[in-house]
């Protein structure tokens, strides 16, 4: 009866994790020509390819990182979603604006549910990756496609971005 009740325990546990990646995402604001954030529609990245960018003003890896980022997104039309580990909500604002990105206005359970976040943040759990990194999303369930730690691997962690067939 205990393993029954700890199978259980663990199960549900589990599916609460397991819990939708759009659920996840929470608001998604966009800069506008005036420089107000506006929410994005979801439809925005319906058929798109999507992926979130785990990434923060202050660290210079990230800052080195994004050129090579910002010419794969344009060459594959991509379309990224930023993951603050600013220090700030206004450092995370200007961030994604110099990026011209799209931002997570709370993206605190994306990076437990991907357990990817800055060594300087305080969030329970086991860490995978620091930033910068990348989660490919699928098109309709923003399910995890593929994972690219650029921390550890720099601008060669974008070799496991998926392509053509790998996308849903």
């Amino acid at each position: 009866r205990l393993i029954m009740l700890l199978v259980a325990a663990a199960t549900e546990s589990a599916r609460g994790l397991r819990g939708s990646s759009l659920e996840l995402l929470g608001r998604v604001v966009v800069a506008n020509g005036s420089g107000e954030e506006v929410p994005v529609d979801r439809a925005y990245f319906s058929g798109a390819r999507v992926a979130l960018y785990f990434g923060a003003g202050w660290c210079p890896q990230c800052r080195s990182f994004e050129p090579k980022l910002a010419a794969v997104r344009e060459a594959l039309g991509a379309k990224l979603i930023y993951c603050s580990s600013d220090l700030s909500e206004e450092a995370a604002r200007s961030r994604a604006a110099a990026m011209h990105l799209p931002r997570v206005q709370n993206p605190e359970p994306l990076k437990e549910r991907f357990r990817v976040w800055a060594g300087r943040e305080q969030i329970s759990g086991k860490r995978r990756s620091g930033v910068p990194a990348l989660v490919a999303l699928g098109h309709d369930d923003l399910r995890e496609l593929a994972f690219m730690d650029a921390e550890s691997g720099g601008v060669g962690a974008l070799a496991r971005w998926p392509e053509g067939d790998e996308w849903p």
